[in-house]
């Protein structure tokens, strides 16, 4: 459909975007030897999978628009164009097609990124390349924040590129780079970086981040484009709100940089040349940081689309201030915004007040996202559950709100205790952190602390929302389609560019072909013929929401799936557990009395062996099947867990065959 994504998620507590957070902790690139490095012209640039049972993916919704990834890797793009020219480049982006050997034979050295969620994939690329003998240098957010556990990495790139990425090139040019490069902005980070990498690292404390004027216009060109939903452009970094849970503003300031306007209408001007058309995504964190400057640039914008006549519709990331100002409103119509994220986390005013979200608790929510949709802006939001102050009918409250505010698109997440946050800073005094997040704050039913009300009732409190919101017939979910719809004012890019172009009818014909085999069948087509009847502009994007509740569904129940499945191999561990205490129990009672203990071991080693290697066959046997009837992707997300589960069971097994093999006649 023109645009059927909301933004992604970064390492803050929605993780927003990959192509955003990934941007400006850069990657450069290693030497095979210690010496001359001269002889390297390939650079191979590598962005690892990102998890697709996540509502962020998009995974079943792309599939309908024959498109792999929603977002493309926007810093190594960025990083690219800082590369001389005469370096030959080249990008993969595993989420779009495979990293095969005959890229890294290419090869000369690896760039590689990648946010949290994404660990698995990078320590498994990581790996690959160490067996080809390519030297990998790691950036973006995992490696500034996981340095100290990643392994297989020769050098690191800490931080935003602009202020570090000639440093290390000139020490990289003259066969002389150090392990760590980075320009920190604290005293702390400062410290924590010396402390670990000690002489081996070129860390210097500077009083001012980066100007982000002096950043490149990216690389698009090295990306298969038609791969993608979406291309994505940054305007500003930084956010004023700090949030105690996000590291968007411990990273990169609570003052906002921006870029004059000039650059980015560079960066618009290169996707116009590549002849880009539909969806750009300004993956600032907060494009309205700063109000002044994001009205001057809204101004030039607009002046660019309607030369242009509106080649693509923008979406970005903001506040619920924005709708106290009404010229700012009107600048995002006219620009040619169409949706925007905002953080609306909780109906809990004791919660936005625990997490230092003040500006949610100023004026009624509800009239405030009925305002931005009236104006012509989509809103789609985050919501958490999890705080130290959630009341004990949190699901309920955030249930209704949910539906009342008209927000098909809710990100509901657990909350995550992030590295780099004050969130972490806090758990940590207090005593209350389990282990580190797994940067998928979405369909993981787990929080890495200790949670003030039980962890179970957090857990079925999330499980509730879920299902309410994302129904198996999605009525909750049309409901509130509906409800924007009615409100939803026609986007500004509408009135010069409302032609149907092929992905859209792909989409169009995926979607209808489908609905009639699904549980929601009805409710969908009520909610496309209502629409087509009643405001046929938006059938569109009508088409889009309905794609959408699609993949919400099927992520959903796929978690749950997963969950079940997990829950499935944790009880069988107990019950395998009890079994071989039972097993040596028994032992050392026929060992009290001798005689019976003689008469009947050797009758009952076979009969005991036999019975559990039977109870140990069909056990894995059912696991097998549970995983052959579970999705590709719970399979895919599960898959690890299953592989410990039959390795500790085979494991168990093996310790109950000695215990009774070693007893002796």
């Amino acid at each position: 459909m023109k645009k059927f994504l909301p933004q992604n998620q970064s390492d803050s507590i929605r993780y927003h975007c990959a192509s955003r957070d990934d941007l400006l902790n850069p990657l450069s690139v290693l030497h095979r030897t210690s010496g001359d490095s001269s002889h390297i012209k390939n650079i191979l640039l590598i962005y690892p999978v990102f998890p697709s049972m996540t509502y962020w993916s998009f995974s079943a919704a792309l599939k309908m628009l024959g498109k792999k990834s929603a977002f493309p890797p926007l810093g190594i793009v960025t990083v690219a164009a800082m590369i001389p020219s005469s370096y030959n480049l080249r990008v993969i982006d595993m989420n779009v097609e495979p990293l095969r050997d005959e890229d890294l034979q290419w090869a000369d050295g690896v760039f590689l990124s990648a946010m949290i969620v994404q660990q698995d994939s990078f320590l498994e690329t990581a790996r690959r390349a160490k067996e080809f003998s390519l030297p990998v240098v790691a950036g973006g957010p995992l490696p500034s924040t996981g340095y100290q556990a990643l392994e297989n990495v020769d050098h690191f790139v800490i931080g935003e590129a602009e202020n570090v990425f000639d440093h290390f090139w000139r020490d990289f040019t003259q066969g002389k780079a150090k392990r760590a490069y980075a320009r920190p902005a604290s005293d702390r980070e400062y410290q924590e970086l010396i402390d670990f990498f000690g002489e081996d690292g070129d860390i210097v404390l500077l009083d001012e981040r980066p100007d982000i004027n002096e950043t490149p216009v990216p690389r698009y060109d090295l990306l298969k484009r038609n791969k993608y939903r979406c291309m994505a452009v940054q305007a500003s970094r930084g956010c004023p709100i700090g949030c105690e849970f996000c590291d968007i503003w411990r990273r990169f300031g609570k003052k906002p940089r921006f870029k004059e306007a000039e650059a980015v209408i560079r960066d618009l001007d290169e996707l116009d040349r590549l002849d880009w058309k539909g969806p750009v995504f300004i993956v600032d964190d907060n494009f309205i940081g700063n109000k002044k400057r994001a009205k001057n640039l809204l101004s030039v914008m607009a002046e660019w689309q309607e030369e242009h006549h509106y080649p693509f519709q923008f979406f970005t990331e903001g506040t619920l201030t924005v709708a106290d100002d009404d010229e700012l409103l009107q600048g995002f119509q006219q620009a040619g915004f169409d949706m925007i994220f905002i953080g609306i986390e909780t109906p809990a005013e004791d919660c936005l007040k625990e997490t230092h979200k003040y500006i949610n608790t100023r004026g009624s929510m509800s009239y405030k996202v009925e305002k931005i949709q009236k104006s012509g802006l989509q809103v789609t939001s985050g919501f958490i559950i999890g705080f130290d102050n959630d009341p004990d009918d949190i699901a309920d409250r955030m249930i209704d709100f949910i539906q009342k505010l008209g927000i098909p698109v809710a990100m509901v997440g657990l909350l995550q205790a992030l590295p780099d946050t004050d969130l972490w800073d806090r758990l940590k005094r207090e005593g209350r952190l389990l282990k580190k997040a797994s940067g998928n704050n979405t369909h993981a039913f787990e929080a890495n602390f200790q949670t003030i009300r039980p962890l179970r009732k957090v857990i079925s409190d999330y499980q509730k929302v879920l299902q309410a919101i994302y129904p198996s017939d999605l009525s909750a979910y049309f409901k509130r389609c509906s409800l924007l719809l009615k409100r939803w004012k026609i986007p500004k890019y509408l009135q010069y560019n409302n032609t149907i172009g092929w992905g859209e009818l792909r989409a169009f014909f995926s979607y209808l072909f489908m609905i009639p085999f699904k549980s929601y069948r009805w409710n969908a087509a009520k909610f496309l013929l209502e629409t087509g009847l009643r405001r046929p502009q938006l059938f569109v994007s009508a088409v889009s929401l309905g794609i959408q509740g699609h993949h919400f569904r099927q992520i959903t129940r796929s978690a749950f799936e997963a969950f079940h499945l997990a829950d499935y191999f944790a009880q069988k561990r107990a019950a395998y557990s009890r079994m071989l205490a039972q097993c040596r129990e028994n032992l050392a009672q026929y060992r009290d009395n001798l005689a019976q203990y003689r008469d009947n071991t050797a009758r009952s080693k076979e009969m005991l062996l036999a019975e559990y290697r039977k109870y140990y066959e069909d056990t894995l046997e059912e696991a097998r099947k549970k995983m052959r009837k579970v999705h590709k992707e719970v399979r895919e997300t599960i898959y690890g867990e299953y592989e410990r589960f039959s390795k500790e069971i085979g494991e168990m097994y093996h310790q109950l065959v000695l215990t009774i093999s070693n007893q002796s006649v």
